[in-house]
């Protein structure tokens, strides 16, 4: 495993940061300063190697506020600076039900895009023996399992017995750093959840506190028809025993507008979930440690 920011023979700054360092190296006990580009904001700051700022186009949640403001709206020294991501690639294991289009961004992303060389995906585990998803997995090489509930529903074991052998698999043959909820259909109890504290995240097609559960989009759509919300949202989020419910890690506004169908509010919801995922794991890898975000403008 290598540090973070370098890859085979060469220093890289990630996510796309343009970093100028002193020709002389600085005393360890003294972080590197660097200036920081990014489409809406420039300014010098001091930097640690493994620091990896979010998508300035994203959103995230300050919770001391109670407000959302955009990434540029936010000074430099909003972002805690990481200490305890010290080498990389982060082991990933990835949650899916169905066709799998979100964990095909998160391989995309690992093997040639914005997480290339901060995860590696080690294991893929479906609870539906036809999800397409495996099939992604498979393609890229990535070890799958097939761990279903109806299984354990024909042995007379509950689900907390399933969560609970679920955990211990995923435990004894991934050893993850992070687990993602990608189109997982299936709510985890703390037989699951205490395993691996503050290690699981979900991508939830709604805004914290709006529309937690099953059918999210569409439930948005009617509440627009009814003149309630002009618009709905994604985000990214902890998992806790209630659905949903988590601290937020990042979130992003979708209007709704008068014209649309249920179908064109899902397709723009899909289109910017992949994307926002992405922000969500860069920013939960350089948090692991310190729980959830408490930001200050």
């Amino acid at each position: 495993m290598r540090p973070l920011g370098e890859t085979a023979g060469r220093s890289v700054s990630p996510v796309g940061l343009s970093l100028t360092t002193p020709s002389t190296p600085p005393s360890p006990s003294i972080p590197s300063v660097a200036r920081l580009t990014l489409p809406i904001l420039t300014a010098v700051a001091t930097v640690t190697p493994n620091f990896v700022p979010p998508s300035p186009s994203s959103v995230v949640v300050i919770h001391q506020r109670g407000q959302q403001l955009p990434h540029s709206a936010l000074s430099l020294t909003s972002y805690p600076f990481p200490s305890n991501l010290h080498t990389m690639p982060a082991r990933v294991v990835v949650l899916i039900s169905g066709h799998g289009s979100n964990l095909q961004a998160i391989l995309d992303a690992a093997r040639s895009g914005r997480l290339e060389g901060l995860v590696e995906v080690v294991g893929v585990v479906s609870n539906r023996k036809r999800a397409y998803g495996l099939e992604r997995a498979r393609n890229y090489d990535v070890p799958t399992d097939i761990f279903t509930l109806a299984a354990y529903r024909e042995q007379g074991k509950t689900r907390e017995d399933y969560d609970a052998a679920l955990a211990e698999r995923i435990r004894s043959q991934y050893r993850p750093d992070l687990i993602v909820l990608a189109g997982w259909m299936h709510i985890l109890s703390p037989a699951f959840l205490d395993a691996f504290a503050n290690q699981v995240i979900n991508l939830h097609p709604a805004l914290p506190g709006q529309f937690d559960g099953a059918h999210a989009i569409d439930r948005a759509y009617e509440a627009s028809r009814r003149g309630e919300i002009d618009h709905t949202g994604v985000m990214v989020h902890y998992v806790i025993p209630a659905v949903d419910q988590g601290a937020p890690i990042v979130t992003r506004t979708v209007p709704i507008y008068p014209t649309d169908t249920v179908d064109t509010l899902e397709e723009r919801i899909h289109s910017v979930e992949h994307d926002l995922l992405i922000d969500g794991i860069i920013r939960y890898l350089n948090h692991r440690k310190s729980g959830p975000f408490e930001l200050s403008a």
